[in-house]
């Protein structure tokens, strides 16, 4: 993750050892205030446990349905919470790229902590097997974090499903005679 705002500048990286369940953090800010700081963490972690940031994509995978609740494993700052997601309604997003079917999730921090100080917490995924997170709305102590999507750029199966024109990105250090093969592989 990196954070730039106007009081701080903030590069944080964490690994998740599902082997030995254990969970690392590094984490560089600098402030005006106060100049330099450095953080590491170590701890461990229960099994599945996800990260904040990959939770909200860990929530995809789940089958949602109006009323339908999960609870799933969160590790954060040395602690191990849970986190509890509830459908509220199907419902149809408007945003800047066109309008989707979408479930409403609201979304909770059963614990102490940071992540607990979020009032409300919604997010909107598509209502279909690919489930984008469409936006996420938090209410905070101190304002509002508000996320909507921009674009989406569809994967080969997806395009090639429904016969849409697929654009394949050349990588800069491939040769002339690499990119005139078809390199497409399906992906799984």
């Amino acid at each position: 993750v990196d954070i730039r705002d106007s009081g701080q500048v903030k590069e944080a990286r964490s690994y998740f050892d599902f082997v030995n369940l254990t969970a690392s953090y590094w984490e560089h800010r600098y402030t005006e205030k106060s100049g330099h700081e450095e953080k590491k963490l170590n701890w461990s972690i229960l099994p599945y446990s996800q990260n904040p940031f990959s939770s909200v994509f860990y929530m995809r995978v789940f089958k949602w349905t109006v009323g339908k609740e999960y609870i799933f494993r969160v590790a954060d700052d040395e602690k191990n919470i849970f986190f509890k997601a509830t459908a509220l309604e199907k419902t149809v997003l408007s945003t800047d790229i066109g309008d989707f079917p979408a479930i409403k999730l609201k979304a909770e921090v059963i614990s102490r902590g940071n992540l607990s100080k979020a009032k409300d917490f919604f997010m909107w995924i598509s209502d279909d097997d690919r489930k984008y997170v469409l936006r996420i709305e938090v209410k905070l102590p101190i304002g509002a974090l508000v996320s909507e999507v921009i674009q989406i750029k569809k994967g080969y199966s997806e395009a090639k499903k429904n016969n849409e024109e697929i654009t394949f990105i050349q990588d800069e250090k491939s040769d002339s005679k690499e990119s005139s093969k078809d390199n497409t592989k399906e992906s799984p």
